[in-house]
């Protein structure tokens, strides 16, 4: 690995270990779903396992990971395993699973872009960005499933571009064990796999003659068999998640009550401008980029593309909004507020902001497709629509992944850009922190103290 990342690896780390003191010192109790997850892990760290709180709705690999990891610390160090499932040594795990992300994020970047197309200082810097994303980033320091989740099916993702499709399935469904949802993002692994594989065999039979939409579709179904043969780890593990459903009834596990899948359009429209809001800074910097996507609004067929969003998320919001009652009933989390502040205003500020979210539908299109597919840009937009569609609740760690996902398939930024993204990342960071650890609050008839957080 070059110097370069070991010293923002060394940066991350020493970030991390102050950020995972103060919040420590600050609430060393469970807080929030830790109170479900912690005495489940602590369960587990006692070797009952036949122990559930019917509260958890997802698969216990957060609990198992930590005995895995705890229990040859526990041999070699002669302490009882169930002594270091500590609060703060559970938080610890996902500390440091939050900086073996960024070399993995490094990794991916050089990988789909090509180790010629930026510098050494650009790839670090971005990957360093990316892994500081604010909100996966603040739950690197409380025992969610988040962090995990997120470096499981960016490391299956790793392995699977790099050729390792058998592990990339096994680490892809062990990520299942953390979150149910990720089950898209094993059918998206292998539907890259697949393109890109398909287009290597299509490029080799054209050999500099022109090839037809029809001849390359005709190709693709041809294929088919092939492919299923080369995927079939991937294929074998959606197919026990069909029998686990089935098995069980729901994706959700313990209470499913406030866990059903519904349709929430209006999530797509969110998550477009939550996007572009992030990538903001990281994206204005490259002015020819900005430019193109001005230009196509000189094209009769985009401009009309635009009207056609218009009216699907004046549709949308109109008839799918959805506020789901964990959203009006807790105040300490941002969605709260902005839904509180923006979208309960005035009942015309849902409809005012479709020409914000349009904008940004075809703004994250129109950028993706300077590098992607066309094909795989329909994949990630598929995929994207099946994760959050389904999820009646505004929550934005929902957003994380596809983000990242985004965020690594774009052109990379200019130096100002990526400082720009620093400091918004930082920024942002910062004011949670200091939120979280200095302004506490207590519930009317309730001594214990809350605090806010994304």
């Amino acid at each position: 690995m070059p110097r370069e990342l070991w010293l923002a690896a060394g940066f991350l780390s020493a970030c991390c270990g102050v950020l995972y003191t103060l919040i420590n010192a600050a609430q060393p109790s469970p807080y929030m779903d830790e109170v479900f997850h912690v005495p489940q892990a602590q369960r587990y760290c006692s070797y009952d396992f036949s122990h559930w709180d019917l509260m958890i709705t997802t698969p216990p690999g957060l609990y198992l990971t930590s005995v895995a990891v705890l229990a040859p610390a526990s041999w070699i160090l002669g302490i009882e395993l169930e002594a270091l499932c500590s609060v703060s040594l559970l938080r610890a795990q996902n500390v440091l699973i939050s900086v073996a992300i960024f070399p993995l994020l490094y990794f991916l970047l050089l990988r789909i872009h090509g180790s010629t197309s930026t510098t050494t200082w650009a790839a670090v810097h971005s990957a360093l960005n990316m892994a500081l994303f604010p909100v996966s980033f603040f739950f690197s320091f409380l025992y969610y499933t988040d962090i995990g989740s997120t470096f499981l099916v960016l490391l299956g993702y790793a392995l699977g571009l790099s050729g390792h499709t058998l592990l990339s399935a096994v680490v892809l469904t062990w990520s299942l064990w953390f979150r149910q949802t990720n089950i898209i993002w094993v059918a998206f692994v292998a539907g890259v796999i697949g393109l890109q594989w398909v287009e290597r065999e299509r490029e080799r039979e054209r050999e500099g003659k022109q090839m037809t939409k029809w001849a390359f579709l005709l190709g693709v179904v041809r294929d088919v068999p092939t492919l299923l043969r080369m995927l079939w780890p991937h294929v074998c593990s959606i197919l026990l998640f069909l029998l686990f459903i089935v098995w069980n009834g729901s994706v959700a596990l313990g209470d499913k009550t406030h866990h059903q899948a519904g349709l929430h359009l209006p999530q797509l429209f969110y998550f477009f401008a939550f996007t572009c809001g992030f990538a903001a800074t990281a994206m204005l910097s490259q002015i020819e980029l900005i430019a193109s996507f001005l230009k196509r609004f000189r094209d009769v067929n985009w401009i009309a593309s635009f009207c056609i969003l218009m009216i699907a998320s004046l549709l949308a919001v109109h008839y799918f909004t959805y506020a789901h009652p964990y959203l009006l009933a807790d105040n300490r989390h941002y969605p709260f507020y902005v839904w509180k502040n923006v979208f309960q205003r005035h009942w015309i500020i849902k409809y005012l902001l479709t020409p914000i979210y349009s904008l940004c539908v075809l703004a994250v299109v129109h950028i993706l497709l300077k590098i992607q597919t066309a094909l795989w840009v329909l994949l990630y937009l598929f995929c994207v629509i099946l994760v959050l569609v389904p999820q009646k609740l505004l929550e934005f760690r929902y957003f994380v992944f596809p983000y990242l996902l985004f965020r690594l398939h774009v052109p990379q930024p200019s130096w100002w850009g990526l400082v720009g993204e620093s400091v918004l990342h930082v920024a942002v960071t910062m004011v949670t922190v200091v939120l979280f650890v200095n302004y506490p609050f207590r519930w009317p008839g309730n001594d214990s103290l809350q605090r806010f957080m994304w």
